[in-house]
């Protein structure tokens, strides 16, 4: 794309505006909304992928438009998403921490996005249930409810 300064005088830029639908600009996004258009980018995607495979380049470009659209989507999906504090015990398998994507959270009190929050108390849920179950194998009972309830409190989000 050139330079503001390169663009002929009038041109305007094929900047994506937020809040707004990437394909009819006048339709303002709503969660819902941006879950159905991810869900029918997705498919078409997905349906086109032998098209591009065998070298129709309408196929390839409206992949890549698609593949544009998808991520515009996903950011603003990612940016409206609210806060969420979490508090990390210590990581027994691992001695560096809950490890989501490049990211590690160490022990501790954590705010992060509320999808993040769901995948982390999943992985402490996951990991206490490996735990309750080496101790049962020893004739112990522990219940560990109220990890799973946080998870599903931040899944209600």
């Amino acid at each position: 794309m050139p330079r503001a300064s390169e663009r002929p005088a009038g041109a305007k830029s094929k900047r994506y505006v937020i809040g707004v639908d990437p394909e009819d600009p006048t339709i303002p996004l709503t969660k819902e909304l941006v879950k159905t258009r991810l869900s029918e980018y997705g498919e078409e995607y997905r349906t086109l992928a032998q098209e591009a495979r065998s070298g129709s380049s309408g196929a390839q470009s409206r992949r890549t438009e698609l593949a544009k659209h998808m991520r515009q989507l996903t950011q603003w999906l990612t940016a409206n998403e609210p806060m969420v504090t979490v508090q990390l015990p210590v990581a027994r398998q691992s001695k560096e921490g809950w490890r989501v994507g490049n990211l590690v959270y160490g022990p501790g009190q954590h705010t992060v996005p509320a999808s993040v929050a769901q995948h982390l108390l999943y992985m402490v849920d996951a990991c206490r249930r490996g735990e309750l179950a080496l101790y049962q194998n020893n004739g112990e009972d522990i219940d560990l409810k109220s990890i799973g309830d946080r998870a599903a409190r931040v899944d209600a989000l």
